[in-house]
Order: structure tokens, then C-alpha cells, then sequence
């Protein structure tokens, strides 16, 4: 019974982390590039959903729920602290954000923002913290 509780509640605990991931994307874009930079033609820009940017932001959110998982987030633990799930996070997005910048630089894609990036990281980072 156990077990299968705690199967239940990963489940869920995995799919609301990516909801959160992917309107974190949807609000680093919103806030970098309609408000404070006013360009709504740059691809990163989900509004204009341009070159499958929808795509791309559900691909980043399941990439980021695999980080997740591969550091050990979902594993069950009775006791396991604040902090460690904090650096966990933490690192999780680090590694997320710095293969997203390899991958734009290996392709060239200039055009997409690293402003969007660096919100997203803090917002993600701050938002999937505080769900825990």
C-alpha cells in the first residue's frame, strides 16, 4: 500500500514540476521579451509560436524532468532536507541551462535570447524550490 501510494505521488510530484517548468518558459519569455525588451519576433518568443518554440519548450521540460530524476529528486526519502533538494534543483538547472546554451551555440541560432535563458533559470530555480 505503501509503495504504491508513493508511486502515485511521484507521478504527480513529476508532472506538476514540469507544468512548473514549462510556465516558468512561458513567463521567462513573456517577461524578457514582450516587457522589458519589446521583440516579439525573436524565436524564443512563445507568443509568436514560431519554429516550434512550443515544442522546444515542452522538450526542455522533459529533458529537465530526466535531470531531475537522474540526480535523485524523485527517490523516495522519509527524511531528506530542504537543502538538499535546493542543490539538487540547482543543479539540475545548471546542467539544463548550460546544455540548452551548448546546443544554441552549436547550431547558431543567434537569434534566440540568452535573457529568456537566465530568467528562466531564476524563475524555474525559485519556483520548483518553493513547490518543495
Amino acid at each position: 500500500m505503501i509503495k504504491k501510494n508513493q508511486r502515485i505521488l511521484n507521478t504527480i510530484n513529476v508532472i506538476t514540476d514540469g507544468v512548473i517548468v514549462l510556465l516558468c518558459y512561458l513567463f521567462a519569455s513573456w517577461f524578457w521579451l514582450d516587457l522589458l525588451r519589446g521583440d516579439p519576433l525573436n524565436i524564443a518568443n512563445v507568443i509568436s509560436l514560431r519554429q516550434g518554440v512550443v515544442f522546444a519548450a515542452f522538450s526542455y521540460a522533459a529533458a529537465m524532468m530526466l535531470i531531475l530524476a537522474l540526480l535523485g529528486i524523485y527517490s523516495p526519502a522519509r527524511i531528506r532536507r530542504f537543502k538538499h533538494d535546493v542543490i539538487i534543483i540547482v543543479e539540475a538547472n545548471l546542467i539544463g541551462a548550460l546544455s540548452i546554451g551548448a546546443i544554441l551555440y552549436l547550431f547558431r541560432l543567434q537569434d534566440f535570447s540568452r535573457g529568456v535563458l537566465g530568467v528562466f533559470f531564476l524563475t524555474s530555480s525559485l519556483a520548483l524550490c518553493a513547490k518543495r
